[in-house]
């Protein structure tokens, strides 16, 4: 399950600061589904469904690695600071 110091929105909001285009920003949608709030299921969510789909726009751009700029681990150190621990 999400930890209570996990904010949701929050990750959300980096995850659409960092993508330029607007076109490309990630709804909310992927972040509604009760499985997101299951036991892991939110790193099953960024896993399975927003990373693939940033993937493929920065497909062929080898300056970009999805990952390191869109993954949860990066996006939880600047949300939750110290609260979130690896």
């Amino acid at each position: 399950m999400i930890s209570p110091s996990e904010d949701v929105p929050a990750l959300h909001r980096e995850l659409n600061r960092r993508i330029k285009e607007n076109d490309f920003k990630i709804g909310p949608s992927y972040l509604m589904r009760p499985s997101a709030y299951a036991e892991d299921g939110l790193e099953r969510v960024w896993k399975t469904a927003i990373l693939p789909l940033l993937e493929e726009h920065h497909y062929g751009d080898d300056r970009v690695d999805v990952p390191a700029r869109y993954g949860l681990p990066s996006l939880r150190r600047v949300v939750l600071g110290d609260a979130w621990t690896a």
